[in-house]
């Protein structure tokens, strides 16, 4: 990319600006620090220009397709119809589609001639479960008119095959600010990526800071001038003889003012590049540093960057020049320990808020390799309660039993139904009990059901989830066992 500057992204690194462009609108900003694919992006891309390119998108408010597809999505869920004339992106979304109606088909799966009514959505949501022996909003071809016409995918679910798809509760905005109230009472310093309602926020009042706004008078906004900018970039120029961009305060208030960092550089400075140092430079830094404070992590560290063009990790470079790869000096056990208790309490955990990332590159080599093992959460993804469910019966069905020993994942689903107890219940119908019936004994007492009341139905049976996980479904059970009654 650096060669041609007229070039394209590819799809490779199309995703990475994606992501960068995502986290910059969710948060605010973006650091090394706090970006979990920051590596990956410096490999392929290189930092600042990917940051360029992103901040020059957000600038001129150019989308792609896939941010153009949710833009889509997200108002014709609001208003219950979405047309060309109301639209505002409606040229980027013809250049990018090709045509309007193409747009609305491939985002939404709909044209001005298919719009279907509840009874023929419940009629193709029936068709599809019952072919696939599941059912998911991104599976459906026509889940968004599902979402309108239902007010959610999991209302849409209950109405059309009478069970729940488990998703988070939604709350009112009368509740977000009351949840928000109370969290800031108790958190003063209350942003984005430790409320748990920001994604509702959004969906409510357009953005978090909004949100914020309306609950509690005031916002995360920093209003920072240029001339601001500009004085405390260069008295941090005199303090420490150097300036790196994105452990700058003010980072992303000089991006809005000079629209990239390397602008801000040249203007105030009149160049662009600082110094690089030497290997020998960057190890007498760290054991600087670790002598005054006592410490040395990433977050005070300025040229982690530039250690990493000498060492496999920081892990190493730390041995390299104190002799101690973790300062805290932390066992793969505790590490472990440390990472499942702050996932139960917070119900989340990233590269940026676990504090001990040295032993983990230490133990496992890379945080997707160790939050795969430690929580069996994949490439940082966690699972549904869906997924969870479909995961829990396949294994079952396959092994006839299952148990929290065995359950690759069954630490996400201890946290998303509480209890593996709960997570048993829910997905295969075990009862605190921890009775497993064999198919034999399901058969028997479904008989014996139906002997007793002339009829058995998956809402009137005890052990209906076993009976699914057992047969596949509860209507090849019934085909299975009720075939020559």
């Amino acid at each position: 990319m650096e060669n041609n500057r007229n070039r394209q992204p590819n799809v490779k690194e199309r995703t990475l600006i994606n992501r960068i462009k995502r986290h910059f609108k969710r948060y605010g900003g973006i650091s090394i620090v706090d970006f979990p694919h920051y590596e990956e992006v410096e490999k392929v891309i290189g930092w600042n220009k990917a940051l360029d390119i992103a901040m020059e998108e957000l600038k001129n408010n150019k989308l792609t397709k896939e941010e153009l597809i949710t833009e889509l999505q997200n108002e014709y869920i609001k208003n219950g119809k979405i047309t060309r004339d109301s639209f505002k992106y409606t040229r980027q979304v013809e250049k990018i589609f090709g045509s309007w109606n193409k747009a609305l088909q491939e985002s939404l799966g709909i044209s001005k001639k298919i719009i279907f009514t509840k009874e023929e959505l419940i009629t193709m949501i029936q068709q599809q479960y019952y072919k696939d022996k599941k059912i998911s909003a991104k599976a459906f071809k026509y889940a968004h008119q599902v979402m309108r016409e239902f007010g959610s995918w999991s209302k849409g679910m209950e109405e059309a095959l009478s069970f729940h798809n488990f998703e988070r509760r939604e709350y009112t905005r009368e509740e977000i600010i009351e949840g928000i109230r109370k969290e800031y009472k108790e958190n003063p310093n209350l942003k984005a990526k430790t409320t748990k309602f920001y994604r509702q926020s959004v969906k409510h009042f357009g953005s978090w800071n909004e949100a914020l706004r309306i609950s509690i008078g005031k916002t995360n906004k920093i209003k920072i001038t240029k001339e601001e900018v500009v004085e405390a970039m260069k008295i941090e120029y005199e303090k420490n003889g150097e300036i790196y961009g994105e452990r700058f305060k003010y980072y992303f208030h000089a991006i809005k003012h000079f629209e990239t960092w390397n602008n801000a550089m040249m203007e105030v400075f009149g160049f662009v590049n600082m110094k690089t140092h030497t290997k020998e430079e960057l190890v007498k830094m760290i054991q600087d540093i670790h002598k005054k404070d006592g410490y040395i992590t990433v977050k005070n560290f300025n040229h982690v960057n530039q250690v990493k063009k000498y060492f496999k990790s920081w892990g190493d470079a730390l041995e390299y020049a104190i002799g101690k790869p973790n300062v805290h000096k932390l066992t793969k056990e505790e590490v472990i320990m440390k990472m499942r208790e702050q996932y139960e309490r917070d119900g989340v955990i990233t590269y940026n808020t676990f504090k001990h990332m040295s032993a983990v590159e230490k133990y496992f080599g890379k945080w997707s390799i160790a939050m795969e093992e430690v929580l069996g959460i994949r490439s940082r993804v966690s699972y549904t309660k869906d997924e969870l469910i479909e995961m829990m019966r396949e294994q079952y069905n396959k092994d006839g039993e299952i148990s929290k020993d065995a359950f690759k994942f069954a630490h996400q689903a201890t946290i998303k139904f509480g209890s593996w107890t709960n997570a048993l219940k829910i997905a295969i119908g075990i009862d605190r009990s921890y009775k497993i019936f064999t198919k034999e004994e399901l058969i028997n007492m479904l008989k014996d059901e139906y002997m007793k009341n002339g009829k058995v139905t998956s809402k009137t049976f005890k052990y209906n989830q076993q009976v699914k996980a057992r047969f596949g479904s509860w209507s090849k059970a019934m085909e299975e066992i009720f075939n020559n009654i």
